[in-house]
């Protein structure tokens, strides 16, 4: 509903008050005649008035500011998962974040990726140029007994929806992250 129609609604709220409060203040006279009380003065109904308008004006801007916060970078951070993969969206400043992945193939064997993104709070996305895939092997201890670097150039992008999931995509890694999406942990 756009703020002039708002303010319509609002003024005609203000005018059939004050035509009740009018009528209300009817009364009879000694002689069985119906006399009104006397009508709001200007001054009144333009304080009415404004501060239906006040009111309304801060309704929306709290409506503009909370849908502003919910689309920053620090509502997109947090933990995501979805089957054996985790990933975490870190804000390092407004417009910067750091992502990691962790995919697990097997108990001793993951996928895991690093990127640096740029975000957009118009698209509400992350898009990054600069990820690497290793594939990292463990010992029965969880130590790390093999990396290997598979990439460092991937492109693409972390999209946030607007019930707080995320769509990862990337370039390489396309047809594994066909309909996956991913869920907020924290």
């Amino acid at each position: 509903m756009n703020k002039t129609l708002k303010m319509l609604i609002a003024l005609l709220a203000v005018t059939a008050m004050l035509l009740s409060l009018a009528a209300c203040g009817a009364k009879k006279d000694n002689a069985g005649e119906t006399t009104t009380a006397p009508e709001a003065t200007d001054t009144q109904e333009t304080t009415d008035s404004q501060e239906a308008t006040d009111s309304q004006e801060a309704t929306d801007s709290q409506e503009a500011t909370d849908g502003e916060s919910a689309r920053t970078l620090a509502a997109f951070a947090g933990t995501y998962s979805a089957d054996r993969c985790t990933i975490t969206v870190e804000a390092t400043d407004e417009k910067t974040a750091k992502i990691s992945v962790v995919w697990g193939s097997s108990a001793v064997e993951a996928a895991e990726y690093a990127m640096t993104g740029s975000f957009d709070a118009d698209t509400f996305r992350i898009n990054y140029a600069d990820g690497e895939k290793k594939v990292v092997t463990y010992d029965g201890n969880g130590e790390v007994t093999e990396e290997k670097v598979e990439y460092t150039d991937g492109v693409g992008r972390i999209q946030c929806t607007e019930d707080g999931q995320l769509v990862w995509q990337d370039e390489q890694e396309a047809d594994q992250l066909i309909g996956v999406t991913f869920t907020k942990n924290d």
